[in-house]
């Protein structure tokens, strides 16, 4: 890594193959960074840099500046002064400071683009080129003053990629061309344009298009096209009133050949707050607003198993695999994701869907289950695409396992036999013996004897007997 300066005069300055650290100073330069990740500051200044390999952080600084990304994803600047910033390929961050008058280039990639310039200035940001086509999922945002914003292509709107533009103050023109735009034009009466793609038209607070600052959205094409009040009218619906002027709500009008919608916010639709004009007669409905149209999502009820004592434990799964929504870029969560004790083990749920559950082998009520048996836990959640919801449940089988049973006898039995008489014995001996057998088990209903026939037994010195229903037993010598 190296660190090169310049002089206050016209520099030209060559970077190295590593990440250098390039300050031009003052004057006319010109920076060529070379390979690396390379920081170039060029200064005061009509400077040319170019960033060429590596991920790249160019500033232009003061003065009349053209900046040239090149390969990698690179932070750019034109600074102070009419600039010319190129992105060049990469998913490239591109921003001015207090520029005058400024092109900005996002070229290929994911671009990033900021505008940021004063109200008595003009930026013109293209997202990937307004002569060629070079698609990208670009970013932009216009900044204060009246911008004329490319979102992508400029005129190729076949060609485009979905971009997320955002005009801020100011008058702003701003074309979506081609792919499925996010446009919000801020504050200030401006221009919308979203070409080809389904495109929807946002509106974060009432001053962004009013009577007198009104939008004017040139192409809005129902079906593909929406209108995206909820950040003024609320997330979960508003009054939808059609040709009728509606407290709370939205309603529209034709004029002249155009249609206007107007909003209410404050409860008094004699003097709405918003007026957004569409070019063209439109007969609106409610589906022409996002999120109003939206469907609920369909949510199918989830199974797994797992067995008393086995591995694994816990056992893993997703309960939102199975479940779908017919709108097209809803996202899918759980609503109640946290950690649920059942009655025989805990579960634990994510917002992704995913979850595990753990059986409590301790639990007196699972080893109680026979070989084979069967209990079940559930749980119920929530699936949500961020609008409406829809009730499923989760449930586990539990199957049972042999638990082996305790036989024990009592400490008092009478375990011994005599034999009577002998040789001048006169002893009557003892020919008996008897006690009981007591047997348990965990498993429900198992704490038994089996019933072996025959329940007496010959031996070579006696017979011994066996009571299975009371676990009684004998010995006769």
């Amino acid at each position: 890594m190296s660190t090169l300066t310049g002089s206050n005069g016209s520099d030209s300055i060559s970077g190295t193959t590593s990440a250098d650290t390039i300050l031009s100073g003052n004057g006319s330069d010109y920076v060529s960074a070379g390979d690396g990740n390379d920081y170039v500051d060029a200064g005061n200044g009509d400077d040319i840099v170019e960033g060429g390999s590596g991920d790249d952080t160019l500033l232009g600084a003061n003065g009349k500046d053209r900046v040239f990304g090149g390969l990698g994803n690179d932070n750019l600047s034109g600074g102070n002064g009419t600039d010319a910033v190129y992105g060049g390929s990469g998913d490239d961050v591109i921003g001015s400071i207090d520029g005058s008058s400024a092109l900005y280039t996002g070229d290929n990639g994911g671009d990033t683009l900021y505008g940021d310039g004063y109200d008595s200035y003009a930026d013109y940001l293209l997202g990937a080129g307004h002569e060629s086509a070079r698609p990208g999922n670009d970013r932009i945002y216009g900044g204060n003053g009246d911008d004329l914003i490319y979102g992508d292509n400029g005129n190729h709107a076949a060609l485009g990629g979905d971009d997320i533009i955002a005009g801020a103050n100011g008058k702003d023109t701003i074309y979506g061309e081609g792919g499925n735009d996010k446009i919000a034009g801020g504050a200030g009466g401006d221009t919308l344009s979203g070409g080809c793609g389904a495109d929807v038209f946002v509106y974060n607070a009432v001053s962004d298009s009013t009577a007198a600052g009104m939008d004017v959205i040139t192409d809005f094409r129902q079906g593909p096209d929406h209108l995206d009040l909820r950040p003024v009218l609320g997330d979960t619906g508003f009054e939808w009133g059609g040709r009728q002027p509606t407290a709370h709500g939205a309603w529209f009008q034709q004029s002249g050949g155009n249609t206007y919608v107007y909003v209410d916010v404050d409860g008094n639709p004699a003097t709405a707050e918003m007026v957004i004009k569409l070019n063209g007669l439109h007969e609106l409905t409610k589906s022409d607003f996002a999120g109003y149209d939206n469907h609920a999502p369909t949510a199918m009820a989830d199974t797994h198993a797992i067995g008393e004592d086995n591995s694994p434990n816990p056992i893993t799964g997703n309960v939102l695999s199975n479940d779908s929504d017919v709108d097209a870029g809803n996202v899918l969560a759980v609503a109640n994701p946290g950690t649920y004790a059942g009655q025989y083990g805990t579960l634990t749920l994510h917002a992704d869907g995913s979850y595990s559950y753990a059986l409590d082998n301790g639990n007196g009520q699972v080893q109680a289950l026979r070989q084979g048996q069967q209990v079940q836990d559930t749980f119920n959640y929530e699936v949500s695409d961020g609008q409406a919801g829809a009730a499923s449940s989760l449930s586990i089988r539990i199957t049972g396992a042999n638990d082996g049973a305790t036989i024990t006898a009592s400490a008092s039995e009478d375990k011994a036999v005599t034999e009577a008489g002998g040789a001048g014995n006169a002893d009557p001996g003892d020919a008996s013996a008897s006690g009981k057998l007591t047997v348990t088990d965990v498993d429900t209903g198992e704490a038994l004897f089996a019933a072996v026939p025959p329940e007496s037994l010959a031996g070579h010195y006696g017979t011994f007997s066996f009571n299975s229903n009371t676990g009684a037993w004998s010995y006769t010598l």
